[in-house]
């Protein structure tokens, strides 16, 4: 049985030099859009946790410390990973807050600490509110935000 790449590597044979330059050219831009897309947004939000790493102490006028470097790297180590980038936020209690606006007012939160776990905060469609804890990975966040989008 042939897999998809033998059968592409097959159909590529059968087309014409300049068939086959024009298939790999397109298929290219493909790739170069869909990855200029997807990184654009890890982008932003790798650039405003670099704004937020650089934060003083009171940076809120309040006496917060700047967050912890640890919470900065776990929250960098996260975000190339995620499905779908949050917003990103500094919290006065030394946590990095990834929000999600929804339809109908829905909203979700993690809020990321030096912990194995990531507190969250749902809001759903209907207005029901629910505070969960998780474990602190890539997997758990994006299987709560497809949820969450479904």
């Amino acid at each position: 049985m042939m897999g998809t790449v033998e059968k592409t590597v097959s159909m590529l044979r059968n087309l014409s030099e300049p068939e086959a330059y024009k298939v790999y050219v397109f298929t290219l831009d493909l790739y170069k859009n869909k990855s200029k897309s997807a990184n654009d947004g890890v982008d932003k939000a790798m650039a405003k946790l670099d704004e937020i790493s650089k934060l003083d102490s009171n940076w809120n006028g309040y006496g917060a410390e700047p967050i912890s470097k640890e919470i900065i790297d776990k929250v960098a180590e996260l975000l190339p990973n995620l499905n779908k980038q949050p917003e990103i936020f500094q919290t006065a209690d030394d946590t990095i807050q990834l929000e999600y606006d929804g339809e109908n007012e829905s909203y979700l939160e993690f809020n990321i600490d030096e912990s194995d776990e990531a507190a969250v905060y749902l809001v759903d469609k209907k207005g029901n509110e629910r505070d969960f804890a998780i474990r602190c990975d890539e997997d758990q966040i994006n299987k709560i935000v497809g949820e969450f989008y479904e």
